[in-house]
């Protein structure tokens, strides 16, 4: 299944919103507007696809001006997510913290509790997802990394459940001994791979492009295609090279705690839409990143993760992949 956005699947959200609007709270009376700080909480460690884009919120919402409070990015790595969650659920000011998250985090919750334990507010971007090796490395294609595999255990660096689950696929779908080594961000991934402890690692394009542009890593295959890029003018799919039930995207959400109010989500909606929408935002960010634009304001991104990212989740839960 890939997850991704186009126009078919926008028509079918806005025919399902008609029929039953996902927005939790309705609309509420009264205005919001953040009067001290605002926290932005990075599930992760520096140097990962997570901070990025926690940085392009910040300096994007700073230059265009959209909000005039201060903006701190706060670091909460740990448990794929589960510790920046319980920090962002245990701050006072809930309506002034905004947690960057992902499909690998919502994956997280609902193995955790069962239920979305953040709120969310908007999808800004999707994101492709790469397995990358050392330039170093013996293994120029994924059939080399298969070979070896199916000889010797192949570790593999992952940051967060979902690139667990990427690693599991590779074992079911190849008959390969290849090994989930967990790493608190994907900054200490690319470490790993360039000191020689890993054979390879599970990144967005985001994430591998420095080492990929110093001339350190090399992707050798991605779940779903990319975009237009220098960087990667010849990275294979799986579907490329006949692997089938291995397609998939990343979304990129913003959130905010449990406890946020309906004014506070109607007011961060608009924000994000500002941001989405500005010439810094598609610069700084998507361009530079070779990230997709699919921005879907708060319903929208409801109804996308009720209809499409909950119930691939579901299937993962049933398969016993990731646990």
């Amino acid at each position: 299944m890939i997850i991704s956005c186009n126009k078919v699947v926008l028509f079918f959200i806005q025919f399902c919103l008609l029929l039953s609007p996902l927005h939790a709270g309705g609309v509420s009376e009264g205005e919001f507007a953040p009067d001290s700080k605002v926290e932005i909480v990075v599930p992760a460690s520096t140097g990962g696809g997570s901070e990025i884009i926690a940085r392009a919120l910040a300096e994007t919402m700073q230059k265009t001006q959209v909000i005039h409070a201060p903006i701190v990015v706060e670091y909460k790595p740990g448990g794929s997510g589960a510790a920046a969650i319980s920090y962002a659920n245990s701050r006072a000011h809930s309506d002034q913290v905004l947690f960057v998250a992902n499909t690998s985090h919502i994956l997280r919750m609902m193995f955790d509790t069962g239920s979305l334990t953040l709120t969310p507010i908007a999808r800004m971007a999707v994101d492709p997802i790469l397995v990358v090796v050392p330039t170093e490395s013996p293994f120029h294609s994924l059939a080399d990394l298969v070979s070896a595999a199916q000889e010797r255990r192949v570790f593999i660096g992952t940051a967060d459940t979902l690139d667990r689950y990427c690693v599991e696929l590779l074992r079911k779908h190849t008959s390969g001994d290849f090994r989930s080594i967990y790493y608190n961000g994907a900054g200490y991934i690319v470490t790993g791979m360039t000191h020689g402890q890993l054979d390879g690692g599970i990144l967005n394009p985001s994430e591998a492009r420095e080492g990929i542009a110093t001339g350190e890593l090399r992707p050798i295959v991605a779940f779903s295609k990319l975009g237009d890029s220098d960087l990667f003018p010849s990275v294979p799919t799986f579907e490329d090279l006949g692997y089938d039930g291995m397609r998939f995207q990343l979304s990129r959400y913003v959130m905010g705690p449990a406890g946020m109010s309906d004014q506070a989500v109607d007011y961060w909606n608009g924000v994000l839409q500002q941001v989405a929408n500005s010439k810094e935002w598609m610069s700084s960010y998507l361009v530079q990143n070779r990230l997709v634009g699919a921005y879907l304001g708060t319903d929208e991104a409801r109804a996308y993760i009720e209809l499409f990212e909950l119930p691939w989740i579901a299937d993962i839960k049933e398969s016993s992949l990731v646990q």
